[in-house]
């Protein structure tokens, strides 16, 4: 999955019974055998995490392809073929619009693209800083 968000009490209950959720699962749909297993075991339902205007906050693709999607013309085979429409809350935004600008985490990023945006999110406050400094 794209990332999880936990508090503590979620962590303690989760880390007695994370060995027992996977055993003899395989796949690589992993963010919904977690989602499964706080379920089953902590009676924990996964919730919508989208902002106030629908924008996603966690992506299990990268930057580009969350601000390029378009919602796909024929809907009902997309339910079909398409496991991120069909699995997707609903309603779907389209290209900017479906990432948040305080988007938690993004899926499938190369190592120095992880390292920009952080020194994007991270430097931006040092940048203003310096700029309300006249500097």
């Amino acid at each position: 999955g794209s990332g999880y968000v936990f508090d503590d009490i979620a962590m303690k209950g989760l880390s007695k019974h994370i060995a027992d959720c996977f055993v003899g699962k395989m796949s690589s749909a992993d963010d919904m055998l977690m989602g499964c297993c706080i379920e089953e075991k902590l009676g924990i339902l996964p919730v919508d995490t989208r902002d106030s205007a629908g924008g996603e906050r966690f992506h299990p693709f990268d930057p580009q392809f969350c601000s390029d999607y378009t919602l796909p013309k024929d809907k009902p085979e997309a339910m079909k073929k398409d496991w991120f429409y069909s699995y997707s809350l609903k309603p779907i935004k389209e290209r900017m619009a479906h990432c948040a600008p305080d988007t938690v985490a993004w899926h499938h990023l190369p190592p120095h693209f992880v390292h920009q945006l952080w020194k994007l999110w991270n430097g931006c406050p040092e940048l203003l800083a310096r700029r309300e400094r006249g500097g």
